[in-house]
């Protein structure tokens, strides 16, 4: 089968476009790039780094029962006293140092979006003056890479440039296993997506959907699109 037939017969099984994930790419993903759908889209990434998206998804739901906010001003002005307030009421009283580390990320990086006096500006200085996020692409990627914020390593760079409203792919462990099993490189998986007109943020999207309703685990990958995908 060609890759693009496996991503049909994915996408079908998967639900079509009635999937939950597949409705939010197509229809609710930030139009404009803003500082709050920045520092979003980073809060999702760095909780999604070691954990599975259903798993930080239910954490974040969480965080957001125990008073946490979104939004970046909310989280650069929180007092120490506050900040540790929230941390023990999430974790307990011994916070994990990993979990420490991300929440630290997370305040480290809102306040770095405060210190922009507009958006015009943090559009400028961070995403080349661009305005719709649609225009989001492989430059942003770069140029954020280039930032070294922590936690956003080049997969996170990927999955927040996507989650904001451009086209990145996350190579993630279902990608990684998807390259590897039909050995293609990153760039020939572009390369190819781009010629069919297929954004590649939604062909991440239907892949990983697909892969953690039927394979499971990475382990399985091979056995598993060697009987589904002949």
């Amino acid at each position: 089968m060609t890759i693009y037939s496996i991503y049909k017969k994915c996408l079908k099984r998967i639900g079509g476009i009635s999937n939950p994930d597949v409705h939010w790419y197509l229809n609710e993903r930030p139009k404009i790039i803003t500082r709050k759908s920045f520092i979003e889209a980073v809060i999702f990434a760095v909780w999604a780094s070691g954990m599975s998206r259903v798993s930080a998804s239910s954490f974040l739901e969480r965080a957001d029962d125990n008073g946490f906010s979104w939004n970046y001003e909310d989280i650069s002005s929180s007092s120490k006293k506050e900040w540790s307030s929230f941390l023990v009421s999430m974790h307990g009283k011994s916070v994990p140092p990993k979990a420490r580390e991300k929440w630290n990320a997370i305040q480290s990086i809102a306040e770095l979006v405060s210190t922009f006096d507009s958006e015009k500006d943090f559009r400028k200085l961070m995403f080349q003056g661009k305005y719709k996020s649609i225009k989001l692409d492989k430059t942003d990627v770069m140029a954020l890479r280039k930032m070294k914020l922590p936690y956003i390593g080049p997969a996170n760079c990927q999955f927040v440039i996507r989650n904001m409203g451009g086209e990145a792919i996350k190579c993630d462990r279902w990608v990684k296993a998807f390259m590897e099993y039909h050995d293609l490189t990153h760039s020939y998986l572009i390369s190819y997506l781009k010629k069919k007109k297929l954004p590649e943020g939604l062909f991440d999207l239907v892949i990983w959907a697909y892969c953690e309703m039927f394979v499971k685990e990475v382990k399985n990958f091979n056995e598993h699109f060697s009987e589904n995908f002949a």
